[in-house]
């Protein structure tokens, strides 16, 4: 019979695609994930990877392995999900997920005011911006900007996020001077198109860099690199930006507070979901772009 470590090793092989980097994950040697999975494959008398130059590929026992291992994984923390949702006290972890940018404008500047009221409650803050985290269980809350929340999480919309155009004052002043205006944008490192919004309102302007994080692109717009198209809650608030034409703050998606329904009435998730709430709909108007900066 195997226990659950047996099935851990599988899972970060399988995911891994890598002995090596199974083992860095797993925080053992490459030799222990080697001898762990040999041995599984021996106590079950059948091959659960081939091993291409390309990586460790499933067989179809491997296949039935995965899937089991994937059953005991949820249901583990499912289990660990349920204790933790009956502790009736203010005080334990909370695991919050919400897009860097978020924790750094809007998060982290108002946290001290949470932590005085609720000393006894840890907050791990984890940047990301999908759901896998809460489906995981690797968080207990989250805010994401999507207008379709994924199945099996419960929460509510907060606001509806805006975007606009910015560049800093100092690239709009030289800009302004030049008797023959080249324009710069500033793009993402995932997306190698040009922006619609660039070709539509700055058609001579050319790529001066692209970052690959949200707050890479404030920062570089910040730097006077160029025209960058940020969140308005991010770009009105910052001294150091303004908007460019069209000026117009367009909605882009919503904002969502999303958590899992085992937890949602644990007193200290209730806590942050009820600090998170009062945060972002405090700030309606600059998520919503309808107070705005002085403009180019």
């Amino acid at each position: 019979m195997h226990d659950w470590d047996d099935y851990r090793f599988l899972l970060a092989v399988f995911e891994a695609q890598n002995i090596s980097r199974a083992a860095k994950r797993l925080n053992v040697n490459h030799a222990t994930v080697s001898r762990r999975l040999a041995a599984l494959e021996e106590s079950i008398g059948a091959q659960l990877f081939e091993r291409k130059p390309e990586g460790y590929e499933l067989t179809e026992a491997g296949l039935v392995m995965v899937s089991a291992a994937h059953t005991m994984q949820k249901a583990l923390a499912d289990a660990d999900q349920l204790v933790r949702a009956n502790d009736e006290s203010l005080s334990g972890v909370v695991t919050l997920s919400a897009p860097e940018n978020l924790i750094h404008a809007v998060i982290l500047p108002k946290l001290n005011a949470f932590k005085a009221d609720y000393p006894n409650i840890g907050v791990n803050l984890d940047s990301a911006d999908d759901v896998k985290s809460i489906h995981n269980h690797d968080a207990d809350i989250a805010l994401r900007v999507t207008n379709a929340p994924a199945e099996g999480l419960v929460g509510r919309k907060l606001v509806a996020r805006h975007m606009a155009l910015y560049a800093s004052r100092e690239y709009c002043k030289a800009r302004d001077a030049a008797t023959d205006q080249i324009d710069h944008w500033i793009g993402r490192t995932n997306d190698p198109k040009t922006p619609k919004w660039v070709t539509t309102h700055y058609p001579r302007a050319t790529a001066s860099v692209r970052v690959s994080s949200n707050i890479a692109l404030h920062q570089a717009a910040r730097a006077g690199l160029g025209i960058a198209q940020l969140p308005c809650r991010i770009g009105d608030d910052d001294p150091k930006l303004q908007r460019v034409a069209p000026f117009k703050a367009e909605k882009d998606r919503d904002l969502w507070l999303l958590y899992n329904p085992n937890m949602r009435q644990t007193p200290r998730l209730q806590a942050v979901a009820k600090f998170l709430t009062n945060l972002i709909l405090a700030e309606k108007a600059l998520f919503e772009g309808t107070i705005a900066g002085p403009k180019f």
